[in-house]
């Protein structure tokens, strides 16, 4: 009786180890897979800016383009933005040119203070060493 006590042990103690391995590996595998989703949703995140940008640099190179066109006279039909497809479209390329030049204006307006900061600079240093 001692004897199936013991072997009945062993078999417990035996099954008990591959259930704590188990586990870990369970763990192991579910931590992979979170930090491999986290990274796949990084990369989509990523990928969606990109887009983003991108999308934004295309409506801003086709206004470009219209208003191309429209100086030299060359639109055409498919110009028309009377159809609700080709109006939001153009609000788009007005979306994107507009960001577009607040970027741009801010910048210029940097630039403008940063020189005109540093010309009263050099004219007060002149000044001084007079």
């Amino acid at each position: 009786m001692q004897e199936l006590h013991q072997v009945y042990d062993v078999k417990i103690s035996s099954l008990q180890e591959e259930s704590r391995m188990a586990e870990e590996r369970h763990l192991r595998e579910a931590a992979d897979y979170r930090r491999k989703i986290q990274e796949c949703d990084q990369k989509y995140d990523e990928l969606t800016c990109e887009y983003q940008a991108l999308e934004e640099i295309k409506c801003l190179r086709e206004a470009q383009l219209k208003a191309l066109r429209l100086q030299s006279g060359t639109l055409n039909s498919e110009d028309d933005f009377a159809n609700k497809e080709n109006f939001d479209q153009l609000e788009k390329e007005f979306n994107a040119f507009h960001k577009f030049y607040q970027v741009q204006w801010n910048q210029t307006k940097k630039s403008i203070r940063k020189k005109t900061l540093t010309l009263e600079n050099l004219k007060g240093q002149n000044r001084q060493s007079k």
